[in-house]
């Protein structure tokens, strides 16, 4: 039950297991793109893995902006900045909230691309979404748009 956790219980907890990608504006504006994407692994036990998130960095066709601060980048850019600021802790679940939505066509598609890697490497996606696309994609979708959840 974790909402008998502390809140340093409930942030190691989303710093290690959980990611959350939420749909609104989460990074740090004084913060570079790059430091905004390691700040997450700082919150966890070990030490951040810089190869592995400039990996993830390039996969999110992220690399020319690592450099840039939050207000010079586009809204798929900042997406995929929070997108790749959970993947950098290598949570066993991703919890993502509208992940694609405001997206052009190209950014959503690297968004779900990546999305479906993890899952099929193992990591469970949890995603509220609008998009028919990531549903399709989906291996289990369930409709909560009467309030009651049935499977589709």
């Amino acid at each position: 039950d974790i909402s008998k956790l502390s809140e340093k219980e409930r942030t190691a907890l989303r710093g290690g297991v959980i990611g959350y990608m939420m749909q609104k504006n989460a990074l740090l504006p004084e913060l570079t793109v790059w430091q905004n994407i390691l700040f997450p692994a700082y919150s966890t036990k070990k030490k951040p893995d810089k190869k592995h998130a400039e990996e993830i960095a390039e996969r999110l066709s992220l690399t020319s902006l690592l450099g840039s601060y939050p207000s010079q980048i586009s809204g798929g850019e900042y997406r995929r900045v929070m997108l790749a600021r959970v993947l950098v802790t290598e949570p066993e679940i991703i919890i993502a909230d509208e992940p694609t939505s405001n997206l052009d066509r190209e950014s959503a598609e690297i968004v779900r691309d990546m999305l479906k890697e993890v899952n099929s490497s193992g990591t469970t996606v949890l995603a509220a979404s609008h998009d028919p696309m990531l549903l399709e994609s989906a291996d289990r979708v369930i409709d909560l748009g009467d309030r009651s959840p049935e499977n589709v």
